[in-house]
C-alpha cells in the first residue's frame, strides 16, 4: 500500500465518521402555558436505541425538574424551555451515551451493572464505563 492509499483511506474513514454522526433527530414540542411536552420522545429513544427511563434520567438531571413520561402525550414538564436549549441536551445526551468515543458511530449498545453504565459499540467494539446518572 502506497502513501496515497492511506490518505484516501484515511478520509474515505473520516468521511463515514461524520456521516454516521449525522441522525435525523428532531424534537416535536408541544408548548402550553406552564408545560412542555416532546411528543416523539418515544420515537426519538428508538431511534438511538435506548431506554426512556434513561433518557429522561438525563434530561431531568439536567434541568433539575420532575419530568413524566406519558405514552400518549411524550415526554411532560413544567416551565419554558428554548427549543435550541432541549436539542443542546440531547446532543449532549447523544455525546455521551449514545455515539462511540473511538470511531464515533451511533451503533452502540448501553448495558447497566450496579452502579456503572457501559457503552459497547458494535463497529468496532470499543467498551466506555461510566457512573450511572
Amino acid at each position: 500500500m502506497n502513501i496515497l492509499d492511506e490518505i484516501l483511506e484515511e478520509i474515505q474513514y473520516n468521511n463515514n465518521v461524520i456521516d454516521s454522526r449525522e441522525l435525523q433527530l428532531a424534537l416535536d414540542l408541544e408548548v402550553g402555558a406552564k408545560e412542555i411536552c416532546i411528543k416523539n420522545f418515544e420515537s426519538v429513544c428508538y431511534e438511538v436505541n435506548r431506554n426512556i427511563q434513561h433518557v429522561k434520567n438525563y434530561f431531568k438531571k439536567e434541568l433539575s425538574i420532575h419530568l413524566t413520561f406519558v405514552k400518549s402525550r411524550g415526554l411532560v414538564f413544567k416551565g419554558k424551555y428554548a427549543l435550541n436549549y432541549l436539542k443542546k441536551i440531547l446532543n449532549n445526551y447523544l455525546d455521551q451515551y449514545v455515539f462511540c468515543k473511538k470511531c464515533k458511530k451511533h451503533d452502540t449498545i448501553l448495558s447497566i451493572n450496579g452502579s456503572l453504565e457501559r457503552i459497547s459499540c458494535n463497529a468496532c467494539n470499543f467498551i466506555t464505563n461510566y457512573e450511572k446518572i
